[in-house]
């Protein structure tokens, strides 16, 4: 049995790349559970995106500490304002697929 690529041996057989993107690559790979090969390309598309990979790095930073604290240590108030902000986080980046309702009727549908 052979030793399987890293997300980072993937990523820089492409092309060397920031350590962020490498970061946001295993990131990936340890929160979706895909494969390292899945794992970099995805992080290697955010990367042509600039700024918006690197706040989904952000973002999966933060997740990896609140991932590694005791939740049964914060307060109801503190864990019900952690739900509220990563769930309207959530809304938000859904409703920014979908056209609005302006964009509808732009559209005649």
């Amino acid at each position: 049995m052979g030793v399987s690529a890293s997300v980072r041996d993937h990523i820089w057989a492409i092309e060397e790349s920031p350590e962020w993107v490498i970061s946001l690559g295993e990131m990936i790979q340890d929160l979706e559970g895909c494969s390292t090969a899945i794992a970099a390309a995805r992080a290697r598309d955010l990367y042509r995106l600039g700024e918006i990979g690197k706040a989904l790095e952000n973002i999966t930073q933060g997740w990896q500490v609140l991932r590694s604290i005791n939740m049964d240590k914060l307060s109801p108030m503190q864990r019900e304002t952690i739900e509220i902000v990563v769930m309207n986080i959530l809304k938000q980046i859904k409703r920014s697929g979908t056209p609005s309702s302006e964009q509808k009727e732009d559209r005649g549908s």
